[in-house]
């Protein structure tokens, strides 16, 4: 198995368990926090997407190399923006949430500046963000390997994941089911 194989499987595998912990969560689920200042499943599926959504066009522009910072400076820089998934598909009018940024350092108030979130749009953006990165994963060059596992493209989603089993569980619902 060469590395894009080999990362393809983890990534499909990585999203296929985090998919499993949100499909069936009911809105109010999803919008559930366990204190004021905690997150709320939304919130943390929408992060994920955005975050992949940000590395997978960052690799995409070839705007950055191993061993340097991902986010630094003002960025995305260098057209970044127009590869992602969320500008070129226009899942930011779907949201209606005009607003920058993809959940890193946000406050609690801005988190909440997001708008309530429908489970059925946040899934499809998730999807969307999943089937891109299969595509970028099955066709990249050896040169975007190193950089794809750098960025923690995987690890991110599977961080959230026990966040999200977690929250489930304060809520008395299972891992691995919804409602």
């Amino acid at each position: 198995m060469n590395a894009n194989n080999a990362l393809k499987l983890m990534h499909a595998n990585a999203h296929r368990r985090f998919r499993t912990e949100v499909t069936d969560l009911t809105a109010d689920q999803l919008a559930w926090s366990p204190a004021p200042e905690a997150n709320a499943i939304g919130f943390l599926i929408w992060h994920v997407s955005r975050v992949e959504d940000m590395k997978v066009a960052r690799l995409l522009s070839e705007g950055w190399t191993a061993g340097e910072p991902l986010v630094k400076g003002g960025w995305p820089a260098r057209g970044e923006a127009a590869h992602e998934v969320w500008n070129r598909e226009g899942w930011a009018e779907r949201f209606g949430y005009a607003g920058g940024g993809y959940g890193f350092g946000f406050s609690h108030d801005e988190a909440h500046t997001i708008p309530a979130i429908k489970p059925d749009l946040l899934l499809g953006y998730f999807d969307a963000i999943t089937a891109a990165s299969q595509s970028f994963l099955g066709g990249m060059t050896a040169d975007r390997v190193e950089p794809a596992v750098q960025i923690g493209l995987i690890t991110h989603t599977i961080g959230h994941l026990g966040a999200v089993q977690y929250t489930k569980g304060l809520q008395g619902v299972a891992s691995g089911q919804g409602t």
